[in-house]
């Protein structure tokens, strides 16, 4: 015996409460730790041994353990030393995330309220024809610049309104935040979500090989007729025509498909739940497969910038354990790209997190982009000299702690969710609880079929 071995006989160990064991379709035993993110498949007599050591309180190491399988099952997080609280290791990830307050900063930045789209179910009653000013934008670098010798990272999201009908402020602000980036030191990287209309060939190539651009979001909501539906321009003629054009031309240009992620965002609701998988076959058709990452969406109710649109959401059951693994099975049999895997989040969303802001077109900062335009939930502005000041509404952002909800804490699922979304939390709407609380073991069949399909071999992994 190594003094390794010797090292670990000396100690007392236990499993992990957030263990999970399942077979897959094919009748495969499967294991999945939440906290590391371990996934391990295992043969009958692995699995009888494994669920044998793991059935006791206290576990200790012996000559009588395959070598082997004790080190993965250290490594996968299925066991850990008795003294170790996991509710403390999910803290420490939370609160590095929410309260890193030199190192990182994440800013959504709103260049403009207008929109070229009214869709059913979307902004209302806000100041739609608002765009931010040179005085806004001034500030805006400003801020930025005084966080230069602090700052090591810097992560900007466009959004809208429709972002590109700001596409000069886009331009102007990009330039100059990667000249101060450059120089000072920090890591740039940024996002766009647009309803695709504008995006074409010219204007994608700008923004991903000048504006460092290297993920975009784009919606849409099914086949032509019920996207056209559901998302026409505002002078009511359809959209979809357009969108899919400019994919098309995209992906015959597109050479990086490794640095740039497009994700297409379905939203599903009753209208067109039974329907809205019909577009893996448009867009499998036009060749798009290899360009897109395809994600089905539950359109909730949250915001009072929304139209009333309750009578038509789904439940969270009839959305996660019907419609939204219905819609993931379809896409894998139709050879689309499937990487969503559940790993541990620490902090949900950027909202409850010091370090990063809304900005809205006046100039205005929020937390969370559902309260943008609504003038009570700003957190605060931007300084003349750079600086941002904060109100009241501040608090209860920070101060937003999941540790204190006890369901949360008993949950298997919790390193995944960490709480959920704060914005529903702190308002009382929506879905409290992520997908994973409703599919986690469904999921990660899927992902265990999307690695047969490839033929990769799973022992025992914790995926990066």
């Amino acid at each position: 015996m190594d003094d390794n071995e010797l090292n670990q006989e000396n100690k007392r160990y236990k499993p992990s409460k957030y263990n999970f064991f399942f077979d897959a379709e094919d009748g495969t035993h499967l294991a999945f730790n939440a906290l590391s993110g371990g996934f391990a498949e295992l043969t009958d007599e692995r699995i009888s041994i494994v669920k044998d050591i793991l059935s006791h309180k206290e576990i200790n190491y012996t000559n009588k353990i395959q070598k082997e399988v004790w080190d993965n099952l250290i490594r996968g997080g299925f066991i850990l030393e008795s003294d170790v609280n996991e509710i403390d290791l999910i803290k420490i990830t939370n609160y590095i995330q929410r309260f890193n307050r030199s190192f990182d900063l994440s800013l959504t930045i709103l260049p403009t309220f207008k929109c070229n789209f009214r869709c059913a179910y979307c902004y209302e009653g806000v100041k739609k024809n608002k765009s931010m000013g040179i005085d806004v934008q001034t500030k805006l670098i400003k801020m930025i610049e005084s966080g230069v010798g602090m700052l090591k990272n810097l992560h900007i999201t466009w959004m809208g309104g429709e972002p590109l009908l700001g596409y000069k402020v886009i331009v102007t602000l990009s330039q100059k935040i990667q000249q101060i980036c450059e120089k000072g030191g920090i890591k740039y990287s940024a996002g766009i979500i647009t309803n695709g209309y504008l995006l074409n060939n010219f204007i994608f190539r700008r923004l991903a090989d000048d504006m460092a651009v290297n993920f975009f979001q784009i919606t849409i909501d099914g086949p032509r007729e019920i996207h056209d539906g559901r998302r026409p321009l505002s002078t009511g003629r359809g959209s979809f025509d357009r969108i899919i054009n400019n994919l098309t031309k995209i992906a015959e240009s597109k050479k990086d498909k490794k640095r740039i992620k497009i994700v297409v965002r379905v939203n599903i609701d009753k209208s067109n739940s039974d329907c809205a998988d019909r577009l893996l076959d448009i867009l499998a058709g036009m060749k798009l497969k290899d360009l897109l990452t395809i994600v089905p969406a539950p359109i909730e109710a949250v915001s009072s910038t929304c139209a009333d649109i309750t009578d038509v959401c789904l439940s969270p059951t009839e959305f996660y354990r019907s419609i939204q693994l219905k819609f993931f099975k379809r896409l894998l049999e139709s050879g689309f790209n499937f990487d969503i895997y559940p790993k541990l989040v620490g902090s949900n969303c950027i909202a409850d997190r010091i370090n990063a802001y809304v900005i809205a077109p006046d100039g205005l900062l929020y937390k969370c982009w559902n309260d943008v335009g609504i003038i009570a939930e700003s957190i605060g502005f931007i300084t003349d000299d750079s600086k941002i000041v904060h109100n009241h509404n501040i608090v209860k952002w920070l101060a937003y702690d999941p540790f204190n909800i006890k369901e949360c804490q008993e949950c298997k699922i919790f390193p995944l969710c960490g709480g959920g979304c704060a914005y529903k939390r702190l308002n009382s709407k929506g879905n409290l609880c992520v997908s994973w609380k409703y599919n986690i073991e469904e999921f990660l069949k899927l992902y265990y079929l999307s690695k047969k399909y490839r033929k990769e071999v799973i022992k025992y992994e914790v995926p990066t």
